[in-house]
């Protein structure tokens, strides 16, 4: 992956899309295709759910917050 770390200060979720469409780029020079998206629960919101649902790929994301320690 290309240089993230001057992301470091902004949410992940905020990027996700932009990595998704460089990696289908990279992906397609191989005639590879992006089906399914394993990611944390930091790349969680309700706009890459959205967006992955269009590009037809299917995102394992879990909602932010939604793990509780027992």
């Amino acid at each position: 992956m290309e240089h993230l770390a001057p992301l470091a200060d902004e949410r992940d979720s905020k990027h996700l899309m932009a990595i998704v469409d460089k990696l289908v780029l990279n992906l397609k020079q191989y005639g590879l295709y992006l089906q399914y998206l394993l990611a944390d629960g930091g790349f969680s919101s309700g706009e890459n759910y959205s967006a992955l649902e269009a590009r037809q790929i299917k995102g394992f994301i879990p909602l932010h917050g939604s793990y509780h320690p027992n």
